[in-house]
């Protein structure tokens, strides 16, 4: 499992340059909403499914699957416009948040969604150019490139086509 984050981390590196990244404080990072839920909140379920249903609601699906094999290091968890992938093959024996996809995220007031425009926010944030020339917004928590939330929308229009954060384990 490692070696594949590791893989996927080198693969968005290449195209993401990280020249432009919006640095959060650890206050403002903590924070964070998605989905309208507290990123942090998520975080300290530890992947326990009855926490998870009560802050978020009805699960619509759960795997336990590590590289396709029926595990229990990874938790994959589907909710409506909102999937949350929790691994054991983090630094403690709990399962820790490595990975999800969501509809919506809001950074200090400014809230980002699939299928909405960027434009109004242009002023506010830093916008990454990566290798391939495609630009996004990336969040990270100070400094840190390890642990990226990305933005990415269409160049040409503007509207947001994906959120997603990843961590390398």
């Amino acid at each position: 499992m490692k070696i594949f984050i590791s893989t996927i981390f080198s693969i968005l590196i290449a195209t993401y340059s990280f020249s432009q990244i919006n640095e959060l404080s650890d206050d403002i990072y903590d924070a964070i909403l998605i989905n309208d839920i507290s990123l942090i909140e998520i975080e300290r379920t530890k992947g326990d499914s009855l926490q998870l249903s009560s802050l978020i609601g009805n699960v619509v699906e759960l795997k336990r699957k590590e590289y396709g094999i029926e595990s229990d290091n990874e938790l994959i968890y589907y909710f409506e416009g909102l999937q949350l992938y929790f691994s054991r093959l983090c630094q403690s024996d709990n399962y820790c948040l490595v990975n999800f996809e969501a509809r919506s995220i809001t950074v200090s007031n400014i809230k980002l969604e699939i299928g909405k425009s960027i434009s109004s926010f242009k002023h506010k944030l830093k916008f990454n150019i990566g290798l391939n020339g495609e630009k996004s917004i990336i969040f990270t928590r100070g400094q840190a490139d390890c642990c990226p939330i990305v933005v990415e929308y269409d160049n040409d229009t503007e509207i947001v086509t994906r959120i997603f954060f990843f961590e390398q384990t």
